[in-house]
């Protein structure tokens, strides 16, 4: 069997990601970061190579690298959080109790309504 995480990081774009979660990226491929209090764009994405990279806190990776440093999961969960979110059926998951908080605490920088839908589908 094909390997999850290879799979997620090869059929999940950045932007997609990014946009999901409620990171507004503007031209030039760039954003105000999630992690820190960012005044201005420090955040990049880099579409070729599928990454992201902030140059204020030096965070950067996946898009399993993002979800796991903004809904505080491990790359297992994260993962998992990203197969459910994408209706990939990867791993035949829906989110924990415990990945629903965690990620629903971070509310004020994610959609919401968006994600709150998201994560309750039955599946």
């Amino acid at each position: 069997m094909a390997d999850p995480f290879e799979i997620l990081k090869g059929t999940l774009r950045i932007a997609q990601v990014l946009e999901f979660y409620g990171v507004e990226v503007k031209r030039g491929n760039k954003a105000l970061c999630p992690f820190h209090n960012d005044k201005n764009p420090s955040f990049a994405i880099y579409p070729e190579q599928n990454t992201w990279h902030c140059f204020g806190c030096k965070a950067g990776g996946t898009v399993i690298d993002f979800v796991m440093a903004y809904c505080d999961l491990d790359a297992l969960e994260a993962a998992k959080k990203l197969d459910a979110d994408f209706s990939l059926g990867l791993f035949g998951y829906g989110p924990s109790q415990g990945e629903v908080k965690s990620c629903l605490k971070h509310e004020s920088r994610a959609k919401p309504i968006k994600v709150l839908l998201m994560l309750l589908k039955p599946t």
